[in-house]
């Protein structure tokens, strides 16, 4: 959930829906309880139907359509030897005279469904037909004929058999109608059948027992909103590659400029692609939007938030355990300690080269390291992507001065007081070499006025 002060709120609720209200009405609840209009559904359920509905809000309706677009499971219950007008129990019931049902019957008729399929959508539905919705002619008693769709039925599994109830677990595709399903394996029995009950378990990844029972909704808006609010990204993990930006990116993002050189950060999330594609754009783990990934650039397609400012911030304290790294560093002549911190930590800083002061903070049976650290507190530090050797994330390493001895496992702590540089790409690992070379001369003389400002101050 993003909110700031006299903000709307914006984010995605996982609602438990009821049986007998609309999915317009669940909108209506929310709205009420968060006192705002900018409210929306993602993929509606019918009256009858209970379970998962994602609800987006303020700025996260804009990605509506693509959290719309996910996958979706649920369980049912249908009901053999008879028919409804609606396809489930909420319409005119008509008893039907058929031959014996069989379970080996309905596993032919079940698979005759599975798969990609062409599916003719029930005459109740919001699909419009010359402007107006299919439900509203059915119910004038009006001829409704509409186009069979193409949807995907990937799993279809019979729970339980019992005549004349027959229980499934449908994983599906978008615009897929269970009660078509129903209507369908109920032709193809010679019986009938339709929809008694429905329960959308699964949207995407998101599962139905994160969600926040309806008549919870108003006090949690009142007395504790945290618990309202999915993680933004959970309800795209399934839909959109995530693709992290760094600070500065995301200003670029925010005013819809386009942003380049992702292709170390893509190779990894979108492997072996050369045409287009859209990723979710992240800062942290803060979703900015959705973009389309071109040509190792990033184009911004819907951006959620206020263009990013820069924050340095400095100076910044970050601490951690050392880790073992794949030793670069080491080969060009400039070991680095790779210090494993949160990236929410970081991910506001500007990438590129730190002077920093370093504390150890711990490490095991290692006396002899310690003091030896003593008269080596200063260190030149990299937050970046590593642009020389296409990395996928952010990393810290830092380049103790006057010190050669490995620190794994150690607990460090550094300082970062003074942004040397941005991050650079370079040509080879000398030209690299001889930048650290000029980024510790730099990183010196920093300290050196540094300690001559203190002294002065004392």
């Amino acid at each position: 959930m993003t909110e700031g002060e006299g903000e709307t709120p914006s984010g995605v609720i996982a609602v438990d829906k009821p049986e007998g209200p609309t999915s317009h009405d669940i909108v209506g609840r929310v709205r009420r309880a968060l006192k705002t209009r900018r409210v929306g559904h993602c993929g509606t359920l019918d009256p009858l139907a209970t379970g998962l509905l994602l609800v987006c809000v303020g700025r996260m309706t804009k990605l509506s359509d693509w959290i719309t677009g996910a996958d979706k499971q649920y369980t049912a219950t249908f009901r053999l030897g008879a028919v409804s007008d609606t396809a489930d129990a909420q319409g005119q019931i008509s008893i039907v005279e058929g031959p014996p049902v069989t379970l080996q019957a309905i596993e032919v008729a079940v698979s005759q469904w599975t798969g990609v399929i062409q599916q003719v959508p029930p005459s109740y539905s919001a699909i419009k037909v010359d402007g107006v919705r299919s439900y509203k002619r059915a119910r004038r008693q009006e001829e409704v004929i509409l186009p069979a769709r193409t949807v995907t039925v990937s799993r279809f599994e019979v729970v339980e058999f019992q005549m004349p109830y027959l229980r499934v677990v449908i994983d599906c595709s978008k615009g897929t109608y269970i009660r078509a399903l129903a209507r369908d394996i109920g032709e193809a029995l010679g019986c009938g059948a339709y929809v008694e009950t429905l329960r959308r378990t699964r949207i995407g990844s998101v599962d139905v027992d994160v969600a926040v029972p309806l008549e919870e909704i108003h006090s949690l808006a009142e007395a504790d909103p945290q618990r309202l609010w999915l993680h933004p990204m959970a309800a795209l993990r399934d839909r959109l590659p995530m693709v992290g930006i760094d600070v500065e990116e995301a200003r670029d993002f925010t005013r819809g400029r386009v942003v380049d050189g992702m292709a170390g950060r893509t190779d990894t999330v979108l492997p072996g692609k050369t045409e287009a594609c859209e990723v979710a754009v992240c800062l942290g783990d803060r979703l900015l939007g959705v973009g389309r990934v071109e040509n190792a650039c990033l184009h911004p397609t819907r951006v959620l938030t206020e263009p990013t400012p820069l924050m340095v911030n400095l100076p910044r304290e970050l601490s951690g355990p050392v880790v073992v790294g794949d030793g670069r560093g080491r080969q060009i002549g400039f070991p680095t300690a790779n210090v494993d911190v949160e990236e929410r930590d970081i991910v506001d800083l500007k990438v590129g080269v730190y002077a920093a002061r370093v504390k150890l903070l711990d490490v095991e049976n290692d006396v002899e390291a310690k003091v030896s650290l003593a008269g080596a507190d200063l260190a030149v530090v990299n937050l970046g992507r590593r642009p020389t050797f296409a990395g996928t994330q952010l990393r810290l390493e830092a380049h103790l001065l006057d010190f050669d001895r490995d620190l794994y496992g150690a607990q460090i702590q550094l300082s970062l007081l003074h942004r040397l540089r941005g991050e650079r790409a370079f040509a080879d690992a000398d030209a690299l070499a001889a930048q650290i070379q000029a980024d510790i001369i730099a990183a010196r003389n920093f300290f050196e006025e540094d300690d001559r400002s203190q002294d002065q101050s004392q």
